[in-house]
């Protein structure tokens, strides 16, 4: 479980919806239902690369409170408002963050 300190600096709770399907033009299709997850939201513009490798420029880091193994860049995620110029950011990567005993939280990287 979380400690009380790491949560008291996720102030945003934040939604995902998985990927049912894409279109031939990959238009994703999301889950009607969404999973609710404390989070950081900072807005910071930063180069980072891809898995690809490609160099591209990420403008906030989402910090999640999850433990969970299946979260992925794939999935859509959806901010309150204000917190960033779109409530529906484009993730570029997403990595689970480890410590001793396993997962610990999520790192995703947006744009938009």
């Amino acid at each position: 479980m979380f400690e009380a300190d790491f949560l008291d600096l996720m102030p945003e709770t934040i939604y995902r919806s998985t990927v049912v399907s894409r279109t031939l033009y990959a238009t994703r299709t999301a889950s009607t239902s969404r999973t609710a997850y404390r989070a950081r939201v900072t807005a910071e513009a930063r180069e980072i690369r891809k898995p690809d490798g490609q160099a591209v420029m990420s403008l906030a880091t989402i910090w999640v409170a999850s433990t969970a193994r299946n979260l992925s860049a794939d999935d859509m995620w959806f901010l309150p408002a204000g917190v960033l110029p779109t409530t529906a950011p484009t993730i570029i990567t997403a990595t689970c963050v480890e410590d001793q005993d396993g997962p610990h939280h999520w790192k995703l990287q947006a744009g938009w």
